[in-house]
């Protein structure tokens, strides 16, 4: 049965058949004409397998139909009515294999119904080779109006992860290679955005692109994703061959190998009102446009998919649909552990779970995750310990769930309702599933129940800094623990306990960001890991799995610190090989492009909102919302010197205030101009390469050449209804080129526009390179278009369009070299294009061009610098002596150790010499003792042999006799098996003669009926052929008679015409008076049908309800026999535990018992301690007395030794005078003759002893210490004053020698016992505390023990409890 659609669909070809030759894509078309025609009509529906057809037929439409195609076609059809038992796929096949593509594909649609397209489908797949579809390139390069290949018909090697992907770039009217140099950047709205491949590449997204970076080479491959309009998920399979990728429903984008567009100068070429169809892949996964009415393209909205890559050559495999049109994302994407399937998690309203087997590309079954629209579900995985069926869990805001996938069917398992937002979970064993929240708490859920909540993730470091909790975002869970990432930049490592299901915390992870962690992908040897962030960063950190560390570890970038959010300003400069770039993240970034390294970034209070680099790459400018600010680019720093109050600031060089140019002075600093004409804000301002002229655009439609020199307007160029975004300048100043809303590209020269170029989209920006051969522009459909350029006079417009971002490129730039283009977008990226060294050959610079290697450096630094190098320089002097005096001194301790090795050795080879010695005497007396015992050895096996040999020999005789038994036996079972097998084959030769007869006659049977067919076919055609000359003589007369007939009856109808204009008339008026009725029926019949329309949506929304709410009740049924079954699972688990309660109360005793006479020993101890205690304070107060008396005597001995110096001074004194008074008393004995010298001498003497005497001081005495009283011990203290008194004064020598020596030893022992006790007592403290710690310990653990089987039992108890309840409950509403 063929619908009247089909029949219109493949009836178009006949009229829109036209003269454009696309000979390229005639095995695409006829490829989609198949699949459609493949279709299901119970599947899709007959109104959109037409709608397929149609577009397949306008596809086909555009070849053309010439004389050959006509003979090949009229062949095909002549071959087909002559022998209608011939296949249509067959006659597909024959004009497919002689290179007829254009007459098999009219053919096909000419005779749909009849071809199944399986076979030619098959064919396709065959002969879709690599070489074919080069040659078909190779065409269309050599024909520029031919379009290139389309995204699925490329060769691998534009698919595979290349570390340079190619693309073809306009240079001076002819195509260069340009590569993919570098993006810095990272996708962080894509779920399981970072997989490791191996120990060295992880894989991440960016753009439109899946990036693989070597961690070790720092380089990186490129794989494009041009599916869909953005990617949400990716997943890795096991075996870490393929990767999905879920991608957003809407248009497919065109990928790197785009069609070069072609036009007229003026509307850009195309035709108006042809549609389009664009296929993705043989599994159609969504089409694009077709043809409305006036030539305007319909999108059509399509649904998201799933599409498989292979990692090795990075080719599509497989586009995985749902059917349904509502789903347009998928959020959460996994394999299922034995890599077959693929599981997937739409987003809201439907939250479906598809699961498909993705090697037939079939949809195996739908579940809904929730019924409520409004609900909020995070994240869906695949357990990978189920292999043989699949298990899914999911989590939500107060959702967790689990389904099974087996055979066809989906079944919940277990569904748990929580109070929590459950933000992430993962799988720690087969039923036990560790979930984190938003409350920053881990739960662990044991076969869908809540076990274990931990609270104790909050990392310690970061508890004051925050009001509320941080969430757990991310959990990873590996064979030693589980990784856990918090929504404040910060990972904690949990470490399994020992019974393997339990976790406990480890160590913390910090980040310098304080942002959420997105997603954590561990190395296959799970010694280390990698962190994306929300801000979208990468981070790389090391697992240390030893249990004493517990400190924080900060954690280093994986490549470099990229953009968080858009990018809004962009420049280079042409001294050096960087680019400056600014963003919403309120960073300056500056980063190197031959390196890949960030060279300086710097955040900033304010978003910067522009950027420009002065060519020498010193100097930066960057605006912001309240000024302009110069910045000087230092080594390590970017440090601003100069502002200006210029607010609103948007672009770049000169700077621009509202509708008015400000013009500086770079090295003064002042403003050299006001350029004032714009009426409205101006959008872009752009210098010319010799720095003479500015040109502006604004939102004023006006765009203004500004001659610096004159400080005033060269030219104008105004377009009203038009908003300009950018105009630029070409390098020798002679051109310039406007792009604005209204989608068209004007060269302008002299203030007006001689030339204008239709873009079909609008344009945002331009760049044309600086040897002017180049050219590049950007859409607001976030694509990079490549310019032919310069435009040629006398052929269309053309440009290659690329996708690399996934949102709308902010800037496009130029290196000064022309080398290297960049674009910089909202997603945060900055991608870098590199032209091909060996295409760029006759692109090369007229002189060679190299960077400059200056840098900026301010004075403090530098004093700090120097300051630093001689201080390190006198540390390397410090450390060179040091290291030659430990030199020197190792040499000597090592020649000493040299000389007792030797002497030690020289004694021991000594030694060893006389065991050697010892030695070989002993071997000798071995030698001849166990020659002795081998002879006689010998000679005991001999005998044991011989008796070995005469058994053997009768037991040989006996097995011969049984073999030749045997034998004969086998020789007559033999020859009975001969006959049956002869009669055997004697009766299937006679069976099979029979069947070979029987079959014979029915070919002769069949032929002779083929035979009378063929006869009465030629009698029906020759017969066809007369009724055929006699229909047509008939025809003849019959139209004669007819056209008679007719003119009679038109005679008639002409006068009848006259009479009914009359009643016309009248009716006329009657018709007006019906009007007005019928359009109050129609006003009245379309509130009608809008009310309709409200009910029957209403009708559809409950009837969706219902059909919600009978899988509810067939799920909850499920669920209660589940419980039934669980209910007595839970019985018999409770009658263990009892017995192991009861066991655990018999160990508990048996503790108990052992721990009273522990406790009774710690008491004695205790008490023991005690006294020790009291008995050491009594020794401690008995030394006090004794130091105390013994200071007494000390002060006492030192003021008798002071008195006996003082007395012995005074003595010593008086003795002098006595015999100065002997000697005076002698002069006078000796003059006693003369009366007058006596008497003088009397009266000096008198003088002299009658005088006041002075007072003199006695000496100072010496301080006597405790040890020179008790232990003198040196003999030089015997001649000191105080023991000199000994000898002089008697009471001197009040302390006997012996009372002294007695004082000392009793001292002595005092202080032995006093330094023993403390010993014994610290060590008895020491091994008191080890004791109780031990004790503790034990204890802490039977209590934590007892108190988890008191929970379980409970639990138990409640469980069997409510189920008992709903057992009776049961009961009662069966009874």
């Amino acid at each position: 049965m063929v619908s009247v659609p089909d029949v219109i669909a493949r009836h178009i070809v006949g009229w829109l058949w036209d003269d454009i030759v696309l000979t390229v894509n005639v095995a695409l078309w006829l490829r989609l004409a198949l699949i459609c025609k493949s279709f299901n009509h119970a599947t899709y529906g007959p109104l959109r397998r037409s709608l397929m057809l149609t577009q397949a037929a306008v596809g086909l439409s555009r070849f053309r139909e010439d004389s050959t195609c006509d003979k090949h076609a009229n062949q095909a059809a002549e071959r087909l009515s002559k022998n209608p038992l011939v296949k249509v796929d067959e006659i597909i096949l024959d004009l497919l294999s002689a290179l007829h593509t254009r007459t098999a594909a009219r053919f096909l649609m000419e005779h749909a119904d009849a071809c199944d397209g399986d076979m030619v489908q098959g064919h396709f797949v065959a002969t879709d080779s690599k070489g074919s579809v080069e040659e078909r390139r190779d065409a269309a390069t050599k024909d520029r109006s031919l379009p290139e290949l389309s995204p699925f018909e490329r060769p691998d090697e534009h698919f595979a992860f290349n570390h340079i992907v190619t693309v073809d770039v306009w240079q001076g009217g002819a195509k260069l290679k340009f590569n993919f140099s570098r993006v810095f950047g990272l996708g962080r709205d894509v779920r399981n955005n970072i997989v490791y491949l191996d120990e060295q590449t992880v894989v991440y997204p960016a753009g439109t692109q899946i990036v693989s970076y070597n961690i070790e080479q720092r380089s990186q491959h490129f794989m494009g994703i041009y599916d869909g309009e953005g990617i949400t998920a990716m997943a890795v399979n096991p075996s870490l061959t393929m990767i999905a990728v879920g991608v957003r429903g809407g248009a497919a984008n065109s990928g790197p190998g785009a069609a070069a567009m072609a036009g007229d100068e003026k509307s850009g070429g195309g035709r108006d009102g042809v549609g389009t169809s664009m296929i993705v892949g043989r599994d159609l996964v969504s089409t694009s446009t077709t043809t409305a009415p006036g030539g305007t393209a319909a999108v059509v909205e399509t649904e998201g998919a799933v599409v498989l890559y292979d990692l090795q050559t990075g080719r599509r495999k497989k586009v995985l649909i749902s059917g349904d049109s509502n789903t347009k994302e998928f959020i959460s994407i996994s394999f299922s552990a034995n890599g077959n399937h693929i599981v997937a998690q739409s987003a809201g309203p439907e939250w479906n779970i598809y699961i498909w087997d993705w090697d037939k590309a079939k949809l195996r079954g739908t579940v809904k995750s929730t019924n409520n629209a409004n609900a909020e579900i995070h994240q869906m995985t695949v357990s990978p310990y189920e292999t043989i069926s699949t298990q899914v869990c999911v989590t939500g805001n107060g959702l967790f769930r689990t389904y099974k996938h087996a055979e066809g069917f989906w079944k919940m398992l277990h569904q748990h309702k929580s109070d929590k937002n459950l933000l992430c979970h993962t799988y720690l064993s087969e039923s036990r599933i560790i979930v984190g929240t938003e409350d920053s708490k881990l739960q662990v859920f044991e076969a869908g129940e809540l076990v274990i909540e931990l609270t104790y993730v909050l990392p310690s470091a970061t508890v004051h800094n925050y009001l509320a909790p941080p969430a757990i975002t991310e959990i990873k869970a590996f064979s030693n623990g589980v990784l856990a990432g918090t929504s404040t930049g910060t990972c904690v490592l949990f470490e399994r306990t020992d019974d393997s299901t339990l976790v406990k915390k480890s160590r913390e992870f910090f980040f310098e960001e304080d942002a959420a962690v997105s997603c954590i992908a561990l190395n296959p040897g799970e010694d280390s890991a990698v962190i994306t962030l929300k801000n979208s960063q990468l981070y790389t950190l090391t697992l240390d799995y030893d249990p004493g560390k517990t400190e924080v570890t900060k954690c280093t970038h994986l490549s470099q610190p990229f953009h968080n959010g858009a990018i809004n300003g962009m420049d280079t400069a042409a001294r050096k090989p960087i680019v400056a770039t600014c963003g919403a993240d309120r960073t300056v970034r500056i980063w190197n492009y031959l390196d890949n390294t960030v060279e300086v970034a710097k955040t900033f209070y304010d978003e910067p909102l522009s950027i420009s680099v002065h060519p020498s790459g010193l100097y930066l400018l960057v605006g912001f919302t309240d000024g302009l600010k110069l910045m000087n680019v230092l080594i390590d720093d970017i440090e601003q010197f100069w502002e200006t109050p210029v607010r609103g600031c948007k672009e770049y060089f000169a700077a621009v205030h509202g509708t008015t140019i400000l013009v500086y002075n770079m090295w003064t600093l002042d403003v050299v101009a006001h350029l004032k004409a714009h009426q409205a804000k101006i959008r872009s301002i752009s210098w010319s390469l010799d720095d003479s002229r500015i040109i502006s655009c604004g939102n004023d439609g006006v765009v203004y050449d500004w001659n610096i020199r004159t400080l005033k307007k060269d030219s104008e160029l105004v377009v009203a209804n038009v908003i300009f975004n950018q105009a630029v300048f070409t390098p020798d100043v002679k051109l310039a080129y406007a792009i604005g809303s209204d989608a068209m590209l004007r060269e302008l020269s002299d203030g007006r526009a001689f030339r204008e170029f239709s873009t079909k989209v609008p344009l945002t920006s331009i760049a044309v390179s600086r040897s002017g051969k180049m050219a590049f522009a950007t859409t607001v459909k976030q694509s990079l278009r490549a310019l032919r350029y310069p435009f040629p006079q006398d052929t269309p417009y053309e440009y290659t369009e690329y996708n690399y971002h996934s949102a709308p490129i902010t800037r496009l730039r130029m290196a000064y070299d022309d080398q290297h283009v960049f674009t910089c977008g909202e997603d945060g990226c900055l991608w870098v294009f590199r032209l091909n060294e060996k295409e760029a050959r006759g692109a090369k610079r007229d002189k060679d061009y190299g960077f400059s290697d200056e840098i900026l450096v301010t004075k403090s630094d530098l004093k700090e610098n120097f300051k630093t190098q001689a201080e390190l320089r006198r540390k390397v002097e410090v450390l060179k002596a040091d290291n030659e005096m430990q030199l020197r001194l190792k040499d000597v301790s090592y020649s000493t150790k040299l000389t007792e090795l030797e002497e030690k050795y020289t004694h021991e080879v000594e030694g060893l010499q006389r065991l050697i010695t010892s030695l070989q005497q002993e071997h000798r007396d071995n030698i001849v003792k166990y020659a002795d015992e081998l002879v006689q050895t010998k000679n005991a096996n001999k005998n044991e042999i011989q008796e070995v040999n005469a058994s053997f020999k009768f037991k040989y005789e006996d097995v011969t006799e049984k073999y030749s038994s045997m034998e004969e036996r086998t020789k007559a079972l033999q020859e009975q098996w001969q006959s049956q097998i002869a009669d055997m084959q004697s009766t299937h030769e006679e069976r099979m003669e029979e069947i070979k007869k029987y079959f014979v006659d029915k070919i002769n049977e069949r032929n002779e009926y083929m035979a009378s067919l063929k006869k009465e076919s030629v009698q029906a055609q020759s017969s066809h052929e007369l009724s055929l000359a006699e229909i047509g003589a008939d025809t003849d007369a019959e139209l004669l008679h007819i056209s008679h007939g007719f003119e009679h009856k038109l005679n008639v109808e002409r006068e009848a015409l006259e009479s009914i204009k009359a009643e016309n008339a009248q009716m006329h008026i009657r018709f007006d008076e019906l009007t007005k009725g019928v359009d109050d029926q129609k006003t009245e019949m379309i509130k009608r049908q809008i009310e309709e329309k409200r009910l029957q949506g209403i009708c559809r929304s409950l009837e969706r309800d219902i059909l919600g709410l009978r899988r509810e009740i067939q799920e909850r049924n499920d669920t209660i026999q589940d419980k039934a079954k669980r209910i007595y699972d839970l019985k018999k688990k409770n009658q263990e535990l009892e017995k192991f309660k009861f066991v655990l109360d018999y160990k508990i005793m048996e503790l108990r018992k052992q721990v009273e006479p522990r406790e009774e020993d710690i008491v004695i101890l205790s008490s023991q301690i005690q006294e020790m205690d009291d008995e050491l304070h009594g020794y401690h107060r008995h030394h006090d007395d004794l130091t105390m008396s013994m200071q007494d005597l000390l002060m006492r001995l030192r003021a008798v030794t002071n008195e006996g110096l003082a007395e012995q001074w005074r003595r010593e004194q008086e003795q002098g005078k006595l015999r100065r008074i002997q000697d005076d008393v002698g002069k006078v004995i000796g003059t006693i003759n003369d009366i007058n010298e006596v008497k003088r001498i009397l009266i000096s003497t008198q003088h002299k002893y009658a005088a006041p005497e002075r007072s003199l001081t006695p000496p100072t005495p010496q301080a006597v210490s405790i040890k020179s009283v008790l232990r003198p011990s040196t003999p030089q203290a015997s001649s000191t004053p105080s023991l000199a008194l000994t000898a002089s004064t008697p009471s001197s020598s009040s302390i006997p020698a012996q009372e002294e020596a007695a004082t000392a030893a009793q001292r002595d022992h005092l202080e032995r016992t006093v330094l023993t006790l403390e010993k014994r007592l610290q060590k008895e403290d020491t091994k008191r505390y080890k004791e109780n710690l031990k004790m503790l310990k034990e204890n802490t653990l039977l209590l934590s023990e007892i108190n988890l089987l008191r929970k379980d039992i409970k639990l138990s108890e409640k469980r069997a409890a409510h189920l008992k309840a709903l057992k009776v409950g049961g009961g009662r509403k069966a009874s």
